[in-house]
Order: C-alpha cells, then structure tokens, then sequence
C-alpha cells in the first residue's frame, strides 16, 4: 500500500516542484523497497538521484553487488573514497566487492591501505582478519584479532555495516 501512495504521489507532481519533490519520494521510496526486499526496484530508484550522499553510494554499491555486478559496485565504492580517502564505509565497500569474487588478497590489500592511511581502529583489524581466513592465512588472522584486542579489550567479531546497509 505504502508503495503504491509513493507512486501515485510521484505521478502528480507538477514540473515546477520535480525537482526537490520527485528526488525526496524516489529515495523514501528506495527505502521503502528495500524493506520488502525488492532490490531491483530499490537501485532503480536510487540511480534517478540526480545527488548522492556517502551513504547512497554505499547503497548503491551494495545493491549492484547484489545483482552481480561487481564492475559497478566497484565504481561506487571508489566514489565514497573519491569523496573522502579515510572513509571506512569505503574500503569496507571495495574489499567486500573483490572478495564476491574471491579475491580475497587485494581486499587484504585494500584494509592495509586504509590502516596506513587512518588512525588505527580495531574494526579494522577484525575486517582484515576475516579475509585472511578466507585466504587461508590463519596465523595473519589470528595476528588482526591480537592486534585489535591491542586496542581495545572488547572485540565485535563480526561486522553487519555492509549487510545492514540495504536490509534495514
């Protein structure tokens, strides 16, 4: 129902009020979407913003990687560090990108380059932990996971910031 109101509401705005109107609706309307899991329609509306936040990208990065095409997520996540070289939301993007297709090196490499480039942050650690497990480096993990108990005595295991990106 709350689909089918947004569509109606878009369907009536006058050319004068598009603008701001029309590009409100389409990302409260990609939101709405990605609550009942219609991605397609989702990264459909997200593509229509004519400006997009940090946030957006990462969405939009996520949704394509979705549908397989990593080509574009990738493009997406290198517009988030584009916009900001020490985003987290960034690396984690790109990284997350080349292991969908198993190349979980270069998303080693990635977490290297945003530990030289940031403060040290044990997330950062715990991240680049996990791909080297999936590389089959378990003394390089198990080094991450020491060294971000280094930092700090309570470590999060598991990261959802890119899963709970677009499954709000």
């Amino acid at each position: 129902g709350a689909l089918r109101e947004m569509d109606l509401a878009m369907k009536t705005i006058t050319v004068s009020e598009a603008d701001h109107e029309y590009y409100r609706l389409c990302r409260d309307r990609a939101m709405v979407r990605l609550y009942f899991r219609d991605y397609a329609g989702a990264l459909d509306d997200y593509l229509k913003l004519p400006s997009l936040s940090l946030v957006d990208n990462l969405k939009i990065a996520m949704l394509f990687k979705k549908a397989d095409n990593n080509k574009e997520a990738a493009k997406y996540c290198n517009e988030i560090l584009n916009t900001d070289i020490t985003a987290y939301a960034g690396y984690a993007c790109l990284a997350d990108v080349y292991a969908n297709v198993g190349k979980y090196n270069s998303s080693i490499k990635i977490y290297d380059l945003l530990i030289s480039r940031t403060t040290k942050n044990p997330v950062y650690f715990v991240d680049r932990a996990e791909y080297k497990k999936l590389a089959g480096d378990f003394k390089g993990y198990e080094e991450d996971l020491a060294s971000a108990k280094s930092i700090t005595n309570v470590v999060k295991i598991d990261s959802n910031l890119l899963e709970n990106i677009i499954n709000p």
